[in-house]
């Protein structure tokens, strides 16, 4: 029987049901009846060349790593000249809307409607993999050096001092933004380090209005939260010197009156005052590489006004978590220190758990049989395996993309 009737849609749609379902550990079969489980669908190709990267699947019990091609036809793999292109050679599995009864290529080909049939059965059965302790302990190890490197990779035309400083600043005001604004956040530190003027003369007032004024913010709401802890006078004036706003910035305010971009951008002011005036990052690395407790770290980047502070406790726990562990270790990296690189890896894999959040509670919902992930080590591990195996086009991570050398960190200086 021929085939050539059994998909009627676009290629594009080919793309989406692929996104769709080829999700860990499910499982297909070829046309020629081969078995195939997915373990990470790979990251869509913006360019030219296959469909989806860096895919790995097991194809007939053998681990094959390479991309994924689509097309209507499978006869279209020859009318677009596959076949003579080789940026085509690493493709290891074609999925075709429709092919004939005879196979044209020795490369394991999937049709649409059989992926369709194969996931909807296969969810019937519940096909929940398992997820290891191990593929947690290299997922979390991977997403703690991965984001070491890019500091140690970044920009070597000024010292290696200013490079750290910048690197805080930007996942500091990243882990301000929450989830809802971590663009505008990240905008707002990138324009204000673009600008050179966060320099050790800044006083806090400065900084304060340079945050404001760059953000597009409320002045009725950075009055209401700074009257708590500053006289009118005082706030007029940083009111008065805000500059203009970044062109573009867009706040979603559909938060809890706790987490409004004027109250986070309080504690980011404080946070550059301390960090530009070169105290808070010696602090932290001192109580870093000294093994000192965890409550210890948190107090350091708490940002306090007085007996008053923006930042709650579960808050600043990720920041020390997202910023100053991947910060101090590269800067245990770039300048040799040992004593900071094993203390930071060893922070990090003692740490509490950190606030739950949709990713964390997904995978132990749908890959650890509903157990609950008691530590930070996991937690991590569990958000670096949903970005690098569910959604590598949203996080721009896949499963064999990691260059940032974790094993060879990891068995100098941690444990699992």
């Amino acid at each position: 029987m021929s085939h050539a009737s059994s998909w009627c849609g676009h290629e594009s749609e080919l793309y989406e049901l692929w996104c769709a379902c080829a999700e860990a550990g499910t499982r297909m079969v070829d046309r020629n009846g081969g078995d195939i489980i997915v373990v990470s669908r790979g990251r869509r190709n913006q360019r030219a060349g296959p469909d989806f990267l860096d895919a790995v699947l097991i194809i007939d019990g053998r681990l094959s790593v390479g991309a994924v091609e689509m097309h209507r036809h499978e006869s279209d793999w020859f009318i677009h000249g596959h076949h003579l292109d080789p940026a085509y050679l690493s493709v290891v599995l074609h999925v075709v809307g429709a092919a004939g009864n005879t196979p044209l290529l020795q490369l394991p080909t999937v049709l649409a409607q059989s992926i369709v049939r194969d996931v909807e059965h296969s969810r019937c059965r519940d096909s929940r993999i398992e997820v290891s302790r191990s593929l947690l302990v290299e997922c979390a190890w991977a997403r703690f050096i991965r984001r070491a490197t890019q500091i140690v990779r970044d920009d070597h035309s000024m010292n290696s001092g200013e490079r750290i400083r910048r690197a805080f600043l930007r996942r500091v005001f990243d882990a301000l933004g929450y989830s809802a604004n971590r663009k505008p956040m990240r905008d707002i530190i990138d324009a204000l380090l673009a600008s050179g003027a966060l320099d050790a003369r800044l006083s806090f007032d400065e900084a304060a209005s340079l945050v404001f004024g760059t953000g597009g913010c409320s002045h009725r709401i950075v009055r209401d939260l700074g009257r708590e802890f500053m006289s009118d006078a005082r706030l007029d004036r940083i009111v008065r010197a805000m500059p203009p706003p970044l062109p573009g910035l867009r706040w979603n305010r559909n938060t809890r009156p706790a987490n409004v971009p004027e109250r986070r951008l309080w504690a980011g002011a404080r946070l550059i005052v301390e960090v530009v005036h070169g105290k808070k990052i010696e602090r932290l690395f001192d109580h870093i590489a000294a093994g000192s407790n965890w409550s210890d770290l948190v107090r350091e980047v708490t940002a306090r006004f007085g007996s008053k502070s923006f930042i709650g406790n579960s808050r600043a726990s990720e920041i020390v978590m997202n910023a100053a562990l991947p910060v101090a270790l590269a800067s245990g990296i770039i300048g040799g220190s040992t004593r900071l690189i094993h203390g930071a890896c060893r922070a990090y894999r003692t740490a509490p758990a950190q606030q739950s959040n949709s990713t964390v509670r997904r995978i132990e919902a749908r890959y650890l049989g509903g157990r609950a992930l008691t530590a930070g080590f996991w937690q991590q591990g569990a958000i670096e395996l949903h970005q690098r195996y569910f959604t590598p086009d949203r996080s721009g991570l896949a499963f064999i993309a990691d260059d940032g050398g974790a094993m060879v960190i990891r068995r100098a200086y941690c444990v699992s």
